[in-house]
């Protein structure tokens, strides 16, 4: 008997328990391995089944059932919540949005060569709004929401994704806080909807540094990003003729994003200057940004000398301060030149003993 009642124990140890059993019965196609595609067309109708009432289509029931990992019961609470937050804020009325189309924070471009939707956000004018005004970020939201029931009423039968164009021009950081309640409706709502989201104008000099913050966005997303610097290349990734995108997105190439601008990198424990030659009168408009932390700034001015035309005074000291800050990420300003001579931009980095730094530095003169 003693026998018996051990091998016993040992197979009961090798069987799951009642509650790993129910545990993986909730959640059995959350591990990496993909459902077969049989498998996955008993899941949307078990699903189609529990929603016969709401309208909801089979195209939408696998999108969630995808995005939950095929996960029916996780994808059953998501369902139940969109299904009430359509029931509380649709229809999205034009004269609704109106305002903020007209505005340029929205625009919806057409379809692209592929027959995928695309819509534009722009960054700047959304950056400039005030979300404390009571309404004003549920406005912005519906707004959205608009563009993505427009497209999705207008996609063909073979369609299902759309293309989204993130315009970046003018802007030194993304507006969060309408990104993330943004965010927040377009993952719970429209899941698995965007195949492609491109964020113009990005230069190619600084393509590196941006993809480098990429790494926190997760995967899938990550991999549905690309960056393009000019408008032939925007038009090329999206499929739109140019005559298609808003005026202020035209003429974005690298030099406009950044007009005379260079990339320096600034050696940890470093320091490293840009020279510019003025001429009388000459008017330079000038400004930087540290793509990551921060630099020591100088701006300099040395006069040329009088009896040797071309050159300037050089080494420490020479000509004198016009700006100087200890530790800065970005600046901006304006030099009028009275004289000939040569501007000086030092970056200095010595106090940074484990960390190299990234500069882009504008500097564009308007001649007198």
């Amino acid at each position: 008997r003693e026998a018996v009642a051990r091998a016993q124990r040992k197979t009961s140890d090798l069987l799951p328990s009642t509650g790993t059993l129910c545990s993986m019965s909730k959640g059995w196609f959350t591990s990496s391995s993909e459902p077969t595609d049989l498998e996955k067309s008993a899941l949307v109708e078990q699903l189609k089944g529990r929603f016969a009432d709401a309208e909801i289509d089979e195209v939408t029931i696998k999108r969630f059932l995808l995005t939950r990992s095929w996960d029916v019961d996780g994808t059953t609470k998501m369902l139940q919540k969109h299904v009430e937050w359509r029931k509380e804020n649709l229809p999205v009325s034009l004269n609704e949005v109106k305002p903020m189309l007209d505005e340029g924070k929205f625009a919806l471009l057409g379809e692209g060569t592929d027959g995928r939707p695309v819509f534009m956000i722009r960054f700047l004018p959304i950056l400039q709004t005030n979300f404390k005004t009571p309404g004003e970020m549920e406005r912005h939201i519906r707004a959205a929401v608009y563009c993505a029931e427009t497209m999705i009423a207008s996609m063909r039968p073979d369609v299902e994704t759309w293309t989204a164009v993130i315009d970046c021009t003018g802007i030194r950081g993304p507006p969060q806080a309408y990104l993330q309640e943004f965010t927040k409706v377009m993952q719970a709502n429209y899941p698995e909807r965007a195949h492609k989201i491109v964020m113009y104008p990005i230069p190619r000099f600084i393509v590196s540094v941006v993809k480098a913050f990429m790494g926190l966005l997760p995967e899938k997303t990550r991999d549905k990003v690309s960056f393009v610097s000019s408008v032939s290349d925007l038009c090329k990734e999206i499929g739109i003729p140019a005559a298609n995108l808003p005026e202020s997105m035209l003429g974005g190439t690298d030099l406009e994003v950044l007009k005379g601008a260079s990339v320096y990198e600034v050696g940890a424990g470093k320091s490293m200057a840009h020279r510019h030659r003025v001429d009388v009168g000459d008017v330079v408009k000038w400004s930087f940004r540290v793509m990551d932390h921060n630099l020591g700034f100088e701006l300099r001015f040395s006069a040329e000398e009088a009896n040797s035309p071309g050159s300037v005074a050089s080494g420490a000291g020479a000509g004198y301060s016009l700006r100087k800050t200890d530790k800065v990420a970005e600046e901006m300003g304006e030099f009028t030149a009275e004289q000939p001579g040569v501007l000086e931009f030092t970056f200095d980095n010595s106090f940074s003993y484990m960390r190299g730094k990234t500069v882009v530095l504008s500097c564009v003169t308007e001649p007198h």
